[in-house]
């Protein structure tokens, strides 16, 4: 952690390669306009009354509101909005990084008035940071079984997040190298959240996203303000930060420590848990290739890897929109009834319901599928079959999906997405001029102008 530490503080936006710069405004404009549609979502409306309610000095902006709070809540805010949907980013290593580092980066940089430049760097080096604690913390898994985030009961990108919310609050600070280390010190307080609330525990979800956010926030603030706390920990074996300082970590690490691993992003085209975008994608070529309608199916077979075939493929019978969206055979039925699955799909209580898409969700049988070949995707690998009542079968191998980095997200999809996601709440003008300034994020000397256009009094209609 120490490392991580002296490299964060003395990181600067001339450090940071070109292509690494143009991939973090991406992240930047997936993640806002993400955040704009989970502004109007009713799932998280009181999210939205209990940070304008306790508002307090006017900071930063939130999105979706007319109000400016402190820069906690409107991280805390923004955070849960971005991750409701399950329509943010992910990352191999790490999760969801974005839905904690941009809301903190974002909203200390409106307070700070820092620039884009900053913006963009302390992006860069909070999902830098979470990816290599990952990184280091599944070598630490595989030397001792059990011993690794999921073995503890911790999972991943909870425990990874409250140090990337801490790094980028701490670029925006401009943290010294002891600062930063306390900043991690401080966060490791943040870090550890119960497993069991994953799948089926509903909208809580996406609250662990704004904690995280605000712990890493709060935490480079009291740093630079002079809180110290006992850091022998961070570089020993024990508590959350032992994860990352065991032998074997440390050697993962200095095969990644070069590599930028923003550009190893997932942008997700499917609002449902990554695990299940490649069957999607098999299901729409299968579907679109030989139109096949919900009435001459008899069986769906879906091969995965281990891990995507375990991951909550039991959820038949969605309750809300989280079990919504983790489930297979829900998501499945969904598009091959309706051909679209679409963030309001799975919040539309009526579907979760729908006879017809249950009808195909009872006929999806997925299975684990093994890696023979030692594939390096072959976490994001499916075996499709539909067996149709005619006796035929139609079958596809998909490898990778659509913003996986076998397949990278161009940033005219990116942006297309963002249009989606923000047209029934922003202006079209708005949009426009979102999108323009945030293409020229570098360009800015703050962000307050950006993040003006990001509230409720630039609604559609308004």
């Amino acid at each position: 952690m120490s490392r991580l530490a002296v490299w964060v503080s003395g990181l600067r936006f001339v450090d940071v390669p070109g292509e690494v710069v143009e991939r973090t405004k991406s992240v930047i404009v997936d993640q806002l306009g993400v955040q704009v549609l989970g502004g109007r979502l009713p799932t998280v409306q009181p999210v939205l009354v209990v940070a304008e309610r306790q508002a307090g000095t006017p900071e930063a902006t939130i999105t979706g509101s007319d109000v400016k709070s402190t820069v906690s809540r409107a991280a805390w805010a923004n955070a849960i909005l971005g991750r409701v949907c399950e329509y943010d980013d992910a990352h191999a290593k790490a999760w969801h990084t974005s839905c904690v580092v941009v809301p903190a980066a974002v909203a200390l940089a409106e307070r700070q008035d820092a620039s884009g430049r900053d913006v963009i760097t302390a992006v860069a080096a909070g999902i830098q940071v979470m990816a290599l604690l990952g990184a280091a913390a599944d070598a630490e898994a595989g030397a001792a079984t059990g011993a690794g985030l999921t073995g503890r009961a911790w999972p991943g990108w909870r425990t990874l997040a409250a140090f990337g919310a801490a790094a980028a609050a701490g670029v925006i600070l401009g943290l010294s190298s002891a600062e930063m280390v306390n900043a991690f010190a401080i966060a490791t307080g943040g870090a550890d959240v119960a497993a069991e609330l994953d799948c089926g525990a509903g909208a809580i979800t996406c609250l662990h996203a704004g904690s995280a956010a605000r712990c890493g926030l709060e935490a480079a603030m009291l740093a630079r303000l002079g809180l110290t706390m006992p850091n022998a920990g961070l570089d020993s074996g024990t508590g959350a930060a032992g994860l990352f300082s065991v032998a074997p970590s440390r050697e993962v690490v200095d095969t990644v420590w070069h590599h930028w691993h923003v550009l190893d992003t997932i942008f997700r085209f499917y609002p449902v848990v990554d695990a299940f975008h490649a069957p999607l994608e098999a299901v729409r070529h299968l579907r679109e290739t030989h139109q096949i309608t919900p009435g001459t199916i008899e069986k769906i077979r879906v091969g995965m890897a281990d891990g995507a075939a375990q991951h909550c493929v039991s959820i038949t019978r969605p309750t809300d929109p989280i079990s919504a969206q983790s489930s297979l055979a829900f998501s499945i039925g969904l598009y091959l009834v309706t051909g679209r699955t679409t963030p309001s799909d799975y919040f539309d209580s009526a579907r979760w319901t729908d006879p017809d898409i249950l009808a195909i969700a009872d006929l999806v049988e997925p299975y684990s599928m093994p890696n023979a070949h030692n594939d390096t995707n072959s976490g994001v690998t499916t075996k499709l079959d539909i067996a149709l009542t005619d006796g035929s079968l139609r079958s596809h191998h998909q490898v990778g999906f659509r913003g996986h980095p076998s397949q990278p997200a161009i940033a005219a999809e990116i942006e297309a997405k963002f249009w989606e996601n923000t047209i029934d709440t922003l202006t079209a003008e708005r949009i426009d001029t979102l999108l323009t300034a945030l293409r020229n994020l570098d360009q800015h000397d703050t962000v307050g102008a950006i993040t003006d256009l990001l509230g409720n009094r630039h609604r559609a209609g308004r």
